[in-house]
């Protein structure tokens, strides 16, 4: 019964697209700080 209860809860977080809003907005910060010293590593290489 849990089991079948914690993956309802799971579908429903894949289905609202929880999951994916929090990827993109980790990303969108993960990239904010490094671009700057990739951008200048690909031009200073």
């Amino acid at each position: 019964m849990s089991l079948t209860v914690a993956l309802a809860a799971f579908w429903r977080l894949l289905d609202g697209g929880l999951l994916v809003e929090h990827a993109l907005a980790v990303a969108s910060h993960h990239i904010q700080t490094v671009a700057p010293a990739t951008i200048s590593d690909i031009f200073l290489y």
